[in-house]
């Protein structure tokens, strides 16, 4: 909010200040704005106040006294799905003031036990987790909101093992309730032969 650019170092469990006081496009220095969140990934901004997603937790970062380091620190949930194949958690805050979260599959391809795998789900701003918006999606680790529409995109990383150039990589735009095929279907309703789907369940996909 106050023009800097932030950006999460996840081997280094920090996330980071890039202030260019003097606007020549060059970071004048590297300034620590937080440590010690174990595989930081995602990151979002509201009421001045910056929220980090790491693997197992969603937390809340307060510059209180505006010497540009966090000093308040709360943990908001700690159940966040763990663990498994795909560590980042990407998070957005939508145009509804609900924070959305992003966790990966914890396998290349199976049947998931945790409904918050493979999927995109709403949490309350106070990180109370409220329901899953979307599924089917292995690993959605770029996600975003159209500014004028408000529609939510998301890319996948498709499963591994299937080739060079299987499955295809997809960009979608996500319904609430959608489900987008994974793992049994990838690309456009195509069956992966290595799950068995059930006769006809890609047809049925979104």
């Amino acid at each position: 909010p106050e023009g800097e650019l932030y950006a999460t170092v996840r081997a280094e469990g920090r996330i980071v200040r890039l202030p260019d006081k003097n606007k020549d496009g060059v970071a004048d220095e590297v300034v620590t704005f937080a440590d010690g969140i174990e595989s930081v990934h995602g990151i979002a901004f509201r009421d001045n106040q910056v929220y980090a997603a790491s693997e197992r937790e969603l937390l809340r970062l307060e510059d209180t006294d505006g010497d540009g380091v966090a000093d308040k620190r709360e943990v908001l949930a700690d159940d966040l799905p763990y663990p498994g194949v795909h560590s980042t958690r990407t998070i957005r805050f939508g145009p509804d003031g609900k924070l959305y979260l992003a966790s990966g599959s914890s396998c290349n391809a199976c049947a998931e036990q945790d409904e918050r795998r493979a999927a995109i789900s709403i949490y309350s701003v106070d990180g109370k987790f409220e329901r899953v918006l979307a599924k089917g999606i292995r690993n959605a680790v770029g996600i975003a909101f159209h500014p004028d529409t408000g529609e939510l995109w998301a890319t996948n990383n498709g499963r591994d093992g299937a080739g060079e150039n299987e499955p295809p990589e997809n960009i979608y735009k996500v319904k609430d309730g959608g489900n987008y095929g994974w793992p049994y279907c990838y690309g456009i309703r195509e069956p992966d032969p290595t799950m068995n789907p059930p006769q006809g369940v890609c047809d049925t996909i979104d």
